[in-house]
């Protein structure tokens, strides 16, 4: 990360996105980014200057947890097979999560209780910030507390096909990472090959029910049904065919089973064939959604879930116009 070492009270962890390797065939193939970049990131939400209408998150301060062990921010292993370069695969993705976190909780001089707090991510992103937010939402109120906070995953609903997702996500070493310190239940189920993406957003939800969740993602996304397909390739005896309708369904399963959590958000947004500017209007309404959840209180805070169609856009982090903002060091 790099930038300047400004704080204001509201705090921002970004979890970077960048694909996934899960076995050597993927990881020969470059499924997944091997080097970070804390400029990669597009503008939209991290939007700094003449855009706080467009971008309700622009004056938040961020800390970007950058990406680059293929493992969706949960690893925790080295693999019995060798990178391009004829060396160990070495996926430590939770060990750098948890280094950010101890350097965000050392920053006393700067903090104090924060006023609201957001956790997000993109693609590989949200699926990191799915496993952790739980994990993340404990050790920052530990450490400093929050009146208000969010959680927004962004483009990765967590579709796999069936009986691949708990032998990824353990394959990955993530039961022994620290995403999971506070929840041995779901440290049981990865033991035995059945944790679910779903299962640990299950978890977080449930057990912070003071902290909005707001799922955003597409109708028919080409990133995560050909991640599917390479993953069922990939495993035996696995199907590695889905349609789009098929893909719509599962994430309407998915999104159904968190709809009658009061602490949830689900929004929607306009099929790539349509006109751009109506695709930037349609996710600038998103992310402002986001925003006057985090800012609900008391009541309003139970707000009703939003069930609508998924559709084709741009991820969030990449719809709303303007210039990257400073990062943190």
């Amino acid at each position: 990360m790099c930038g300047v070492l400004t704080f204001y009270y509201f705090p921002r962890i970004y979890f970077q996105g960048g694909g996934a390797c899960w076995d050597k065939v993927s990881t020969e193939a470059g499924l997944c980014t091997t080097y970070s970049d804390p400029t990669s990131a597009d503008p939209g939400v991290f939007c700094r200057d003449n855009c706080p209408s467009t971008n309700p998150f622009s004056e938040y301060t961020i800390v970007q947890v950058l990406y680059c062990s293929g493992d969706a921010h949960v690893g925790n292993v080295v693999r019995d097979y060798s990178d391009s370069k004829g060396e160990a695969v070495t996926q430590m993705g939770a060990v750098n999560v948890q280094m950010t976190l101890d350097w965000i909780k050392s920053q006393t001089s700067y903090l104090t209780k924060f006023n609201e707090l957001v956790l997000m991510g993109c693609s590989a992103g949200s699926l990191g910030v799915q496993a952790w937010s739980h994990e993340v939402l404990s050790q920052m109120k530990a450490s400093y507390g929050y009146d208000n906070a969010a959680v927004v995953p962004d483009s990765y609903a967590g579709v796999f096909p069936p009986g691949t997702q708990g032998q990824t996500i353990k394959g990955f070493g993530a039961c022994t990472a620290d995403a999971l310190n506070n929840a041995p239940e779901l440290v049981e189920l990865c033991n035995e090959g059945e944790l679910t993406l779903q299962e640990m957003s299950d978890y977080a939800i449930d057990r912070n029910e003071d902290v909005q969740f707001a799922f955003l993602n597409s109708k028919e996304d080409e990133v995560q049904i050909a991640y599917y397909v390479a993953i069922g390739a990939t495993f035996p005896n696995t199907s590695a065919v889905i349609t789009p309708e098929e893909y719509f369904i599962d994430i309407n399963v998915i999104f159904g089973g968190y709809a009658d959590k009061s602490n949830v958000v689900q929004v929607s947004c306009l099929r790539a064939s349509e006109v751009a500017k109506k695709e930037r209007l349609a996710s600038e309404r998103a992310v402002m959604l986001v925003s006057e959840a985090l800012r609900s209180t008391g009541e309003e805070r139970a707000i009703r879930p939003l069930r609508s169609a998924f559709t084709n856009t741009y991820p969030l982090a990449a719809v709303l116009g303007g210039q990257r903002p400073a990062l943190l060091h």
